[in-house]
């Protein structure tokens, strides 16, 4: 216990334990993942948190480019203000607009940038970490049918040297 003889000694690793430890926090990661989900008409984009949050509001209401959901961080300790802004990326699809997620974005918010202006719909999840946005599938990819080959009209038989008659 000779730690305990030098005060100073101890107070500097308690700092150096409590400053790591808020460093830490400080730049916890608070989305775990974005996931996409197509389904026959829809798709649903999932933003799993790794903390508990509580859904507030998001506005626009029902359609656009920009969307901005506003949560709460519950039973933690972190401060949105300590938080350092994170992006993060849904995996692509034919079917689904781009999406990026923000966090945190102005005061208890997080936005949702989609690659084109597009219909939604917001709920929390049933997990109290996620958030369910819903939006319609693209139309798909239009596959290209197969060429046909180019019929030979009859002037350009004509421009080779053939007469009309050699036509018939």
């Amino acid at each position: 216990m000779s730690f305990l003889k030098n005060p100073d000694f101890s107070i500097r690793h308690l700092l150096a334990a409590v400053l790591l430890l808020a460093c830490s926090v400080a730049n916890a990661q608070i989305i775990d993942r974005v996931d996409v989900t197509p389904g026959e008409n829809e798709a649903e984009i999932v933003v799993q948190f790794s903390q508990k949050i509580l859904y507030l509001r998001h506005t626009p209401l029902h359609d656009g480019k920009n969307l901005r959901i506003f949560i709460r961080l519950v039973d933690t300790n972190l401060v949105e203000s300590d938080l350092m802004q994170e992006t993060v990326r849904a995996p692509k699809t034919d079917r689904v607009p781009n999406v990026t997620v923000l966090y945190p974005e102005l005061i208890n918010g997080m936005l949702v940038t989609f690659s084109k202006a597009t219909k939604y719909s917001v709920r929390p999840g049933t997990d109290g970490r996620s958030i369910i946005i819903t939006v319609p599938l693209l139309p798909a990819a239009k596959t290209p049918s197969a060429a046909t080959p180019p019929v030979k009209k009859p002037t350009e038989e004509i421009a080779k040297g053939l007469t009309p008659a050699s036509l018939a």
